[in-house]
């Protein structure tokens, strides 16, 4: 058969597309989906599919004597669970889609997240409702997305099949979520569309439960409340996506014949479309509140150095009365040396009912302080305002010979040659660090977001919190 689609390379539009476990399990419906996806690399589309697993995998340890356990929903994978895991995933699933899509032509690739590293994840830590920490095994949360191969892959006219397995943080191997794996993906690649096909009809709401056809963001964020059951992960996990950057968020039946198809090409009402809304964006006057009117807790102030993460912490702090714990002065000892006890340090904090603190540090501690949030300050401040802030800060810190965390002081030399300045890292790393909050927010779908993008901003939200305003 010849290659329809693939000679076109990759420059259109790009749909990452999640494929339930549930969907998998029906041939038909499975032979549909990979003519689809024909389809969709035919017209010019790029597209990037991350598959489930669940049942089938479930159905796997059964058939071993081993009974699946679940905390909250959540699977626990024990190392030796984690073999089997990624021979169902990996060696199996994800061979029988690539087949089928390459019926069409030379164009599926199957991947892991552990293939050229474009998966880290840390272990995951989960707290349950009444305040327990359980272990869930080998089960993580991505901290970090390697685009490199995905891009080259989707450049060539490839479609890349990506199983949920992802290269730890502490040298092992851990099994991801496929709704974190697809919406981390989608936000990375800067995806036009983020396509969910799941075993429902899509998003129901109202007093008759009725499938919503089409919704903004905010519409979404206001009926948040009133979903429950399995559909308010899904639906937070879509808002947050949108939230992030993607420009449409598609919840679809998977197993109703050619929906992919249907939906993106053809135009059909089918299940449910998130979009974007401008007006999530402004910022809410007062004191910040979840969804449902509880007062937040737990909060971080999260932005690269020199967005003025420590001000607006100190001063929420004072606001809020709720203490403040500075990162930086966790992490760093006497000659800017990394603390051993950083890390049992950092769980404590966490652990406790109220804090405010920086959103630093994920490359050494995971995701243990965003779990554990129920509001994100995010100051995404320009790049030339940051870098201006950075400047007077450090020169009025050498001159006057400020101490630090740790006893430390900035000297000429640091501030001239240390390619870790904090000058440096703005230059180089502002884009890959704005992109990490992004995908941060991405798996943490349950989190109360306030983005600020300019100083002035930030201090007038700042006021209005003292002032007490009323919630936005």
């Amino acid at each position: 058969m010849s290659e329809p689609g693939h000679g076109r390379g990759g420059r259109g539009p790009l749909a990452v597309v999640k494929l339930g476990g549930s969907v998998m399990g029906e041939p038909a419906t499975l032979r549909a989906f990979a003519e689809d996806v024909w389809r969709l690399r035919r017209s010019g589309r790029r597209v990037l599919v991350v598959h489930g697993g669940g049942p089938q995998i479930s159905t796997h340890l059964r058939a071993r004597g081993v009974e699946p356990a679940f905390v909250d929903g959540l699977r626990v994978t024990t190392p030796q669970m984690l073999d089997e895991v990624r021979m169902v995933m990996a060696g199996k699933l994800q061979r029988e889609l690539v087949g089928l899509i390459n019926a069409y032509g030379p164009l599926a690739v199957g991947l892991t997240g552990e293939d050229a590293h474009t998966l880290a994840a840390a272990p995951r830590r989960h707290t349950t409702a009444d305040g327990r920490e359980v272990e869930l095994g080998r089960v993580g949360d991505i901290v970090r997305v390697e685009t490199g191969l995905l891009r080259t892959l989707l450049a060539a006219g490839r479609v890349p099949v990506v199983s949920g397995i992802a290269r730890s943080t502490d040298g092992g191997v851990l099994n991801v979520n496929a709704d974190t794996v697809a919406a981390a993906l989608a936000v990375s690649l800067k995806a036009r569309t983020l396509v969910l096909l799941t075993d429902v009809e899509g998003l129901y709401a109202g007093p008759e439960a009725r499938v919503v056809r089409r919704l903004s963001a905010g519409e979404l964020a206001e009926l948040l409340p009133e979903i429950g059951g399995g559909m308010a992960p899904k639906a937070a996990a879509c808002l947050r996506a949108v939230d992030a950057g993607v420009r449409e968020v598609r919840m679809l039946p998977g197993l109703a014949p050619h929906v992919l198809a249907r939906s993106v090409l053809d135009g059909e009402e089918l299940g449910t479309t998130v979009v974007s809304d401008p007006a999530r964006q402004e910022v809410p006057a007062g004191n910040p509140v979840l969804p449902g009117g509880s007062p937040v807790q737990r909060i971080i102030v999260a932005g690269i150095s020199g967005a003025g993460k420590t001000t607006l912490a100190r001063g929420l702090s004072r606001r809020l009365s709720i203490p403040h714990t500075e990162m930086d002065g966790l992490f760093y000892g006497p000659g800017w040396t990394p603390r051993a006890e950083f890390e049992h340090d950092v769980r404590e904090m966490a652990a406790g009912a109220r804090w405010i603190c920086d959103g630093q540090y994920h490359w050494v501690i995971g995701d243990l302080v965003w779990q554990r949030a129920d509001c994100v300050i995010w100051l995404d401040l320009p790049r030339r305002t940051v870098l201006a802030r950075l400047v007077r800060r450090s020169l009025w810190r050498v001159a006057g010979r400020r101490r630090l965390y740790g006893g430390n002081v900035e000297t000429w030399r640091s501030l001239l040659f240390n390619p870790d300045h904090p000058v440096r890292r703005v230059l180089d790393l502002y884009a890959q660090r704005r992109r990490e909050t992004q995908e941060q927010l991405a798996r943490h779908p349950g989190v109360r977001v306030v983005r600020l993008t300019s100083g002035r901003q930030a201090r007038r939200w700042l006021r209005a919190v003292a002032d007490g305003a009323p919630p936005g």
